[in-house]
């Protein structure tokens, strides 16, 4: 059975990079670039997201030093997942267990933080290595003003709102991306700063009712044989279109493993058919490649400094 093709229509709700809230400091050159960029569809400069940070064969993912190389290779957003430990401590953590990125073993929501605290991160390959879960205020310190981030919300509605308080505390709000759920969330409270996701729906659907207004459509869940290009095309020319090549299922057998072997039948094709964003487990070498296509006109997306 095929799977349906899917959107996700995200209307960004960022500050302008010279807008600055009362109490605030003026953003950072680079993320007031990045930001600049997201909200211009008709840019040429192709969005990196990472997933999980940068997680390479000795960094593990949802680490601090996956945040730091992600930003390191260029990565524009950075994807984190969000989990509560039985004590309320907001974690970087995607599975419902900590057996397979740990030392440790049990659920996050059943184990006490200083029990988790104590394990170490393994990599990929299953090797241990000397570093510690984060948490979220640790990673949201780590990105402040340095890149956007969207956190993936791995836990109940009641995360929401010790989310929300960590980053306005940290001053992170205008940095984030929000997922459906924290969307409506957040909304509520910035919705002049947090950038905001929506929920998945049938592209059939989708095409026709996103308003004027939304400047993101994720673009997932399309069969390699059967692509629906003709619904990119009509949504690129006025929406950024943001593919899901971490997953080659999720991107028409056009992902990351196919790409590191052809990237213009890869990453390349997702482009010529108006993609302008990607989310990769490869953030170096797509950011290399866009550089070789011309994609990342760096002089033009950060001016010089004065």
């Amino acid at each position: 059975m095929k799977r349906p093709f899917l959107i996700m229509a995200a209307a960004l709700m960022a500050a302008a990079p010279g807008t600055v809230a009362a109490g605030e400091r003026p953003l950072p050159q680079r993320l007031a670039a990045i930001i600049a960029e997201a909200n211009d569809p008709a840019s040429s400069y192709v969005l990196v997201e990472a997933h999980r940070g940068a997680w390479t064969k000795s960094i593990p993912e949802n680490s601090l030093q996956a945040i730091d190389h992600a930003i390191a290779v260029g990565a524009d957003i950075i994807e984190i997942d969000v989990r509560r430990t039985a004590d309320g401590k907001l974690i970087l953590m995607h599975d419902s267990s900590i057996d397979r990125t740990t030392t440790g073993t049990g659920k996050v929501e059943k184990l006490r933080w200083r029990d988790i605290r104590r394990t170490r991160l393994r990599t990929d390959d299953g090797q241990a290595t000397d570093l510690r879960v984060p948490t979220l205020a640790e990673a949201l310190r780590r990105i402040r003003g340095r890149t956007l981030a969207r956190i993936d919300v791995k836990c109940d509605d009641r995360c929401l709102e010790p989310i929300y308080a960590e980053a306005s505390r940290l001053g992170v709000v205008n940095q984030l991306v929000a997922d459906a759920r924290s969307r409506r969330f957040f909304a509520d409270r910035d919705q002049s700063r947090v950038i905001d996701l929506g929920s998945d729906v049938p592209i059939t659907v989708a095409v026709d009712a996103i308003g004027t207004t939304v400047d993101l459509v994720w673009v997932k869940d399309f069969p390699e044989e059967a692509p629906p290009l003709t619904d990119m095309v009509r949504l690129a020319p006025r929406v950024r279109l943001i593919a899901q090549p971490y997953n080659d299922k999720r991107s028409g057998g056009r992902g990351d493993d196919r790409s590191l072997v052809d990237p213009d039948q890869g990453w390349g094709w997702l482009l010529d058919r108006g993609v302008s964003a990607l989310l990769t487990n490869e953030p170096d070498a797509l950011v290399r490649y866009l550089e070789s296509r011309g994609s990342r006109h760096i002089r033009s997306v950060y001016a010089a400094p004065r």
